[in-house]
């Protein structure tokens, strides 16, 4: 399978569970927090998918003559 094809995927499916994830947090948290409090929530998630995508992506993005991460 094409390992572009892969990725985007995968980015796809981490990208709605964010998403998802994030919405039931914000919920959680009320109506009357900060814009900032609701952009820290955002970035913070955004960092965590980033931080766990990022060792499965350079291994897919590999052909197999570099040196893995």
């Amino acid at each position: 399978m094409d390992p572009y094809f892969l990725t985007q995927k995968l980015r796809a499916y981490a990208k709605r569970i964010k998403v998802s994830q994030l919405e039931k947090c914000l919920s959680k948290m009320g109506e009357d927090i900060s814009k900032e409090t609701r952009r820290t929530v955002d970035d913070l998630s955004k960092g965590i998918v980033n931080r766990l995508l990022h060792g499965p992506m350079l291994h897919l993005r590999c052909d197999g003559t570099d040196v893995a991460v």
